[in-house]
Order: C-alpha cells, then sequence, then structure tokens
C-alpha cells in the first residue's frame, strides 16, 4: 500500500505523466506541466494574451481591408457623380448664364480633357508612383470644382469643368489600376464588378442630386464636391500601401514622355473641336473644321510615330496593340458613346417631352445606370458560368441593337411604362459589354501591361463619349431650331428662337407649349437616329475577337507575390 501511495506521488509529481520514460517523451510538455503552478498559470495567461492579440488582429486586418475597399472606390464615385450631375442640371446653367448653345461642351468640356490626359495617368503612375499622382488628380478635381462654383459666365465654367475633367478621368483610371495593384486575378471580377456597383449608384445619385440642386442653386453641386475631395485624399494618404517609385525626382522626370502625351493631347483637342463646332458653328466642310481634322490626323501620326520609335519609355506602347485590343477599343467607344447619349439626352427627352422635373428626370435615368451596372457585376459570372467571354458580349451586342432599335420606334404617346422597358433592353446589352471589353483587353496582354490597357479602356470610353454627344448634340441642336423655327417662331408674341428655346416651359402656355413638346420629340428623333450605326459597328467589332482563355490562377509569380488578398 506504501509502494503503491508512493508511485501515486510520483506520477503526480510530474504533473500527469505515468513514468519518467513517458516523461521523456513527452519532453517540453511534461516540464510545462510540473507542480510549480506559478509556471501554470503564466501559460493559460500567455494563452489567453495570444487569443486576444489574434482577435484584435483579425479585427484590424477586417477594418484595414474595408478601408482599401472603399478607398478604391470612392474616388470613382466623386468622379461619377459629378460627372453625371450635370445631365439634370445642364439645362438650369444654361439659363442661367445665358448660354444655350453651349450647352453640350459643359460637359464636352469635362470629357475632353478626362479624354486627353487619361492614356498618361499608367507611365506617370509607375514613374512618380501610383500615391503621388493620385494626389495630384485629386488637387486638379479641387480646383476644378471651386472654380467651377464660382463661375458667373460660361467661358469660366467650361475652362474649370476642363480642369475637373483633368482629375475626374484620372480618378476613374487610377481606381482600376490600383485594383489591379492590389487584388489577385482571381478575386479581380469581384472588385472590377463592385466599380460597376459604384458606378451605378454614382451615375444615380447624380442625376437626382443634379436636378434636386438645380431647384435651389446649381452651384451647390461644385461647392459639395470639396470637402469630398479632402476625405478622399486622406484616404489614399494613410490607408493605401502602393507600390513605390524608383530614383530620385530628377531621373522620374526624364522618364516622361513628353511629347508622346503633348502630341497625344493636342490629337484629342483637335478632334473633340473639330465634332463640337461641326455644324454648329461651322459647316461640316468649312475651311476651320478641315484643318481640324488634318491637325487631328497629323498629330496622331506623329504620336505613333513616337510611341514606336523614339520614346524610351511610351505612354502607349506598340506591343499592346494586337487584335483583341483593338477590336475591345472599338466596342468600348462605341458603348461608351450610347452610354454618353442616353445620359445627357434622355433627361432632357423626360424633361421637355413628358414634362417631368429635372429631379424626377434624375430619378427616371437611375433605373438605366443601375442596371448597366448589376449587369456589368453580372457579366462576370456569365463568362465563369457559361465558360466565354465574348459569347457573352455577343450577346449583349444583340440585346443592345434591339434595344436602341426600339427605342427609336417610340411616340411621343408612347406611355411611360414601354419606354422604360426599351431603355432598359438597351441598358442590359450594354452591360454585357462593358466590364467584359476591359478583361479582353487585360487578358491580353502582358502582366505588366495592365495599366496602360486599363487606361486605354478609360482614354476610349471618354473618346467614344466626346464624339457621340458631339454628333447628336449637333444633330439635335440643329433639328431643333428648324422646329421650332417651323412652327414657332412666326408668332411675334413668344420671342425669338433662342428665347423660345431657353425659357419656352415658362413662356408658352396651352397649344403653344404642345408644339415645343413635339419640337423637342422631333429633334430627339432626328439625333437618335444615329445611335443605330454605333450599336451595329460595336456588334461587328465584339464578333471579331478571338477566343480568349478565362485564367484560374495568377499569369506569374510576380502577379502572385506583389499583390495583396483583400
Amino acid at each position: 500500500m506504501n509502494n503503491q501511495h508512493h508511485q501515486l506521488n510520483n506520477t503526480i509529481s510530474v504533473g500527469g505523466g505515468v513514468d519518467n520514460e513517458k516523461k521523456s517523451q513527452c519532453g517540453e510538455a511534461v516540464q510545462i506541466s510540473s507542480t510549480d503552478t506559478g509556471t501554470i498559470t503564466e501559460f493559460h495567461s500567455k494563452q489567453q494574451s495570444s487569443s486576444s492579440a489574434n482577435k484584435t488582429s483579425k479585427l484590424k486586418s477586417i477594418l484595414h481591408k474595408v478601408l482599401v475597399t472603399f478607398t478604391l472606390v470612392f474616388g470613382t464615385l466623386i468622379a461619377c457623380i459629378n460627372e453625371t450631375a450635370i445631365s439634370t442640371s445642364g439645362d438650369s446653367i444654361a439659363r442661367d448664364l445665358g448660354a444655350f448653345g453651349s450647352l453640350t461642351w459643359i460637359a464636352g468640356g469635362y470629357a475632353l480633357t478626362a479624354l486627353a490626359f487619361t492614356p498618361s495617368y499608367g507611365k506617370l503612375s509607375v514613374i512618380f508612383g501610383r500615391k503621388n499622382v493620385e494626389l495630384s488628380i485629386i488637387f486638379c478635381f479641387f480646383i476644378g470644382n471651386l472654380g467651377s462654383s464660382l463661375a458667373h459666365d460660361i467661358t469660366t465654367l467650361i475652362i474649370f469643368r476642363s480642369i475637373t475633367g483633368i482629375g475626374g478621368g484620372g480618378l476613374m483610371a487610377m481606381s482600376w489600376i490600383m485594383i489591379f495593384d492590389l487584388v489577385p486575378l482571381d478575386k479581380r471580377s469581384d472588385y472590377l464588378g463592385l466599380v460597376s456597383i459604384t458606378i451605378a449608384l454614382g451615375q444615380n445619385l447624380g442625376p437626382i442630386f443634379g436636378g434636386l440642386l438645380a431647384e435651389i442653386n446649381w452651384r451647390y453641386m461644385f461647392y459639395l464636391t470639396l470637402p469630398l475631395c479632402v476625405i478622399f485624399a486622406g484616404l489614399v494618404y494613410f490607408v493605401l500601401d502602393l507600390p513605390q517609385p524608383e530614383g530620385n525626382i530628377k531621373e522620374q522626370v526624364k522618364r516622361v514622355d513628353y511629347f508622346g502625351c503633348l502630341t497625344l493631347i493636342l490629337s484629342s483637342v483637335a478632334l473633340i473641336l473639330a465634332t463640337n463646332w461641326g455644324g454648329v458653328e461651322y459647316p461640316w466642310n468649312s475651311a476651320p473644321i478641315i484643318i481640324l481634322f488634318i491637325l487631328m490626323v497629323l498629330f496622331f501620326i506623329a504620336f505613333c510615330y513616337i510611341q514606336w520609335k523614339v520614346a524610351s519609355e511610351p505612354i502607349l506602347p506598340a506591343r499592346i496593340m494586337n487584335r483583341n485590343v483593338i477590336l475591345a477599343s472599338i466596342g468600348t467607344f462605341m458603348a461608351g458613346g450610347l452610354q454618353y447619349i442616353a445620359m445627357f439626352y434622355l433627361p432632357i427627352y423626360f424633361q421637355f417631352v413628358d414634362s417631368t422635373s429635372p429631379s424626377m428626370s434624375g430619378y427616371l435615368i437611375s433605373p438605366y445606370n443601375a442596371l448597366i451596372s448589376i449587369i456589368c457585376m453580372l457579366s462576370g459570372y456569365f463568362t465563369k458560368l457559361f465558360n466565354t467571354i465574348r459569347g457573352v458580349m455577343w450577346v449583349g451586342g444583340v440585346i443592345n441593337l434591339v434595344g436602341l432599335c426600339l427605342i427609336y420606334t417610340m411616340k411621343q404617346d408612347t406611355s411611360l411604362a414601354l419606354k422604360m422597358t426599351y431603355i432598359l433592353i438597351h441598358a442590359v446589352g450594354i452591360g454585357l459589354v462593358f466590364q467584359l471589353t476591359l478583361f479582353t483587353s487585360t487578358l491580353s496582354v502582358h502582366q505588366i501591361d495592365t495599366d496602360v490597357a486599363s487606361c486605354l479602356f478609360i482614354f476610349v470610353l471618354h473618346v467614344g463619349g466626346v464624339v457621340a454627344l458631339a454628333i447628336v448634340g449637333s444633330l439635335f441642336n440643329r433639328s431643333l431650331i428648324a422646329e421650332v423655327a417651323k412652327n414657332l417662331s412666326h408668332d411675334s408674341k413668344i420671342g425669338d428662337i433662342e428665347e423660345i428655346i431657353l425659357h419656352g416651359t415658362e413662356i408658352l402656355t396651352g397649344d403653344n407649349l404642345e408644339i415645343l413638346k413635339t419640337c423637342y420629340f422631333n429633334a430627339f428623333k432626328s439625333a437618335f437616329v444615329t445611335t443605330i450605326p454605333f450599336g451595329v459597328l460595336m456588334l461587328l467589332a465584339l464578333l471579331g475577337i478571338s477566343k480568349i482563355e478565362i485564367p484560374k490562377k495568377p499569369r506569374s509569380i510576380q502577379d502572385s507575390e506583389n499583390q495583396v488578398v483583400i
């Protein structure tokens, strides 16, 4: 009995080890469980401390991911709101500043600089660093909105809207670029889908805010953007961990492709001036318009030569211009033009043909923008479901063309529900194309060129929008003036043509007001017919895209090593 008691004491003394042989096998585990009760307490305390530290670390990690994700899309949000708010407030601005003929330039000035500077952001952000370029872009956006809010004539407003466009185009482009920096390949479709939802939110809120604020004072639309710029700058500076630039400032400045940037900007400006002035300020066959088109071609040829033969670090390397990138860019050009036309002219249609308020026209265009972005997000899942990218785009091209034809068949007395149905069919088609043309471009180039491909996508999107707005705007204005001159201007009691167009809804009543609505409807129909060729060309471009493999893993070791899973 004593021997058994002695053995039991020995067993307890090693804290659960049954004999010395097992104690030797257990090693440190046995030593931790010694009869030193202080050691056991300290061990449990360390476990609890470690568990608490892990929870805190996970919480911080989740919070950081949320902040990074929010920062990636916040710039796109404020850029979209700022750009699309003009669609419902432009008429109020034109009346206040007495510049109906310059209405298109309020949006066109923004789009002009956005498209001219966008292609350079990819290379500039490599040279000077993503964060430095992003902060500079935010500063331009801030100054542009500040100047716009204080403008008292149309020329000043257009100048500052153009400065705003430098920043706005950059905010959009850098969102795409930073996603490619921070998000691995297998999660990109989710984040690009999130950007699409953000674009939808911005494009929905923009017209609504623009309409509401236009009924009070359109200047508030620009005032309210200023604090958002400050918040965004703080998020970029403190939250994002982006690639650092190489070399000192002198070395960085020497690497910039100045002549490439200059020739591309001059070519873009010549194109936009020619398309905006043609048929409005000057006849299409007049010397100024012909000279502008010639300059556009010459500057573009010079740009191509510099990119392929001269520049050591071109902003648009020749190696990315393969078949798929070119055709996807044409598709993006056409899709961008169609969306710009819808966003800018459908609110005008609702206001003057259906007699809605500016804010209501914003509400009516909201489903269009929302559906495009929802379908954009779903398009990535459709490609995985059906294992094809171009097949989904082809379906989108067909649906889009059907929607455009249906919109053209609308009559003045067509019910609002049927009108919205036609518009939303068009939206589904555009949504199936937008994001997938970007996928096509980025998957058709080397990993190191994805930032350039992203900027090219934004560039052709804006070019399509500006050119389409210029063409449709020219036809719309000319047709509207002709309709008013034919049907209303003979009555001297109601004023001249410009007075009728600017203030017709306020000064006309009864039959004359109904005639004005008909004038706007006929002008809209004359201009909107141009969207059908856009839709046909988009479909043809998409049909020419070759098969694209959908990658399931990163395309390179660097791709997986240099990105953060968020």
